[in-house]
């Protein structure tokens, strides 16, 4: 008995000291680099409050930020893997645009057999797969007045929505009103998502980005056991999103084809490319191009016309309703430049509205939908310490650019949580230049849809001004508390406000 108790204590030890080396094997790597880090702790390393789902993690990243002060650049661990958080806006720079060749890959586990949709979305193609697709290639393929069009048309609807409620949920209703525009201008046909509370087409959205306890294990496993992720064959896209896109997708350009259907929109472009192999006005053929490509597409148009252009535009409709004076000053404006163009929402009123273009900047400062993004290290580099010494980075570092902690650093930005659009006013210019502002990323791999997403989200914004008064309701959250389980920076208490129709 003696020697059953002593062997299994032994392999207990063993099996435990087996145990810490697993946990804390890797922990050395910032030290032996010389790089500054917080101290990790096991088993999560820095980041405890996100694997516990305590905290968003551009909160958590925005204290190792606050805590590295004065370092161009610092570590630390996401449970057992390495990251370099790059805090200097002029080293972004030069990573995204000078030395793009060995950044260029975002850094995000997609299974290809598991995820075929999101494996050809241009976001998570790495390589040359991403040099080869479409959106490494495409500004925005839409007419602005057809933009424009459709997307006066549901801000009305949202609009008239509003007004007959006592407290809107703002972020619910930019969804709705996002989702409308994109289906239209995307997909060429009609998602249904403010007149039908039950709109399938933003039930299936919704799946997408919603932050859930489900989609938060999901991401957390695969980005920081990717390895995992592969042996336990996690999806990251439900199969019930994959297949409501895949068959409204091709059943709409089957249709299409099949009938000698033409619209100016998204698909029709996706559709010509399938056809002809190449982009008219590229002279870049492309390599066979197929539904699934297709859908991948439109997946990317999905996320980021619908959930990150409603996240930004329910923030502003917030900082306005708190902000009586600015928004007081926008609808001046708006009018202004309405009676200068015949009274008639165009391109030509949106494009006047200088004032308009400040207020969302900082609205998406102040509340940056998407933050940090990470990207990965594709080549050796090297990287300058503040006391002269070399640190070499090794490929396949992920690197994390910490957007929101940039856009809140009083060295940048003076009094950051304040709700300021003269920042961006034409006589006062950044002093720090353009990549002290970093919501729609930049280089080569900046978000795609930018100009989309900004035009709909003026035209949203100036409809709604135009015809109402923003107010607080009861339940709206004097500060911020961020959602901990998604990947966008939703508020988790909602953005309740109130709409008082103006009497024109």
């Amino acid at each position: 008995m003696a020697v059953d108790w002593w062997t299994t204590g032994w392999l207990v030890l063993v099996a435990l000291g087996l145990l810490w080396r697993y946990l804390t094997w890797g922990y050395g790597f910032w030290r032996r680099l010389g790089v500054p880090h917080p101290a990790p702790s096991v088993p999560f390393g820095n980041v405890a409050d996100v694997m516990l789902a305590r905290r968003h993690f551009s909160e958590v990243a925005d204290d190792i930020y606050r805590q590295m002060e004065g370092q161009p650049f610092c570590g630390f661990y996401r449970v057992r893997q390495p990251v370099l958080m790059l805090r200097d806006p002029e080293l972004v720079r030069t990573i995204m645009i000078r030395d793009f060749a060995s950044f260029h890959d975002n850094f995000f586990h997609v299974n290809e057999e598991l995820d075929p949709i999101l494996a050809r979305n241009p976001f998570f193609m790495k390589g040359e797969p991403w040099k080869m697709s479409t959106g490494g290639m495409l500004t925005g393929p839409i007419s602005f007045p057809f933009l424009l069009h459709v997307a006066m048309d549901d801000a009305q609807h949202t609009y008239q929505s509003c007004k007959m409620m006592d407290g809107v949920e703002a972020q619910r209703i930019c969804m709705r009103y996002t989702t409308d525009v994109v289906t239209t201008c995307a997909l060429g046909i009609k998602g249904g998502a403010l007149e039908d509370q039950k709109s399938e087409m933003l039930e299936m959205f919704n799946l997408i980005l919603e932050p859930n306890t489900n989609s938060s294990i999901r991401f957390m496993i695969t980005g920081a056991f990717p390895r995992l992720a592969s042996l336990i064959r996690l999806r990251i896209l439900p199969v019930e999103v994959h297949n409501f896109l895949y068959d409204v997708v091709s059943r709409t350009v089957a249709k299409r084809q099949h009938e000698g259907i033409y619209r100016n929109d998204y698909l029709q472009m996706l559709v010509d490319l399938k056809t002809k192999g190449y982009l008219d006005g590229s002279g870049q053929e492309l390599a066979i191009f197929t539904d699934l490509d297709i859908t991948a597409q439109v997946m990317t148009f999905i996320a980021d016309g619908i959930h990150t252009s409603s996240t930004g535009m329910s923030y502003l409709l917030y900082e306005l309703a708190r902000h009586p004076d600015v928004q007081q000053r926008l609808r001046r404006e708006l009018q202004e430049a309405l009676h200068k163009h015949g009274g008639q929402l165009t391109y030509d009123v949106i494009n006047d509205a200088t004032y308009l273009d400040m207020v969302i900047t900082e609205a998406l400062r102040l509340h940056t939908p998407f933050s940090p993004m990470e990207k990965l290290c594709t080549a050796p580099y090297n990287l300058t310490m503040p006391s002269g010494k070399t640190v070499t980075i090794p490929a396949g570092t992920v690197v994390i650019l910490p957007t929101s902690s940039i856009h809140t650093d009083p060295q940048y930005y003076p009094n950051p949580r304040a709700f300021d659009p003269e920042r961006f006013s034409p006589d006062n210019k950044d002093p720090h230049g353009h990549m002290a502002f970093l919501a729609f990323g930049a280089g080569p791999r900046s978000c795609i849809g930018q100009r989309f997403a900004l035009s709909q989200l003026k035209m949203g914004v100036a409809t709604i001004v135009l015809h109402s008064e923003l107010r607080p309701s009861a339940r709206t959250p004097k500060a911020i508390r961020v959602n901990p389980k998604g990947l966008l920076r939703l508020c988790r208490d909602g953005l309740w406000l109130n709409f008082q129709p103006l009497h024109h």
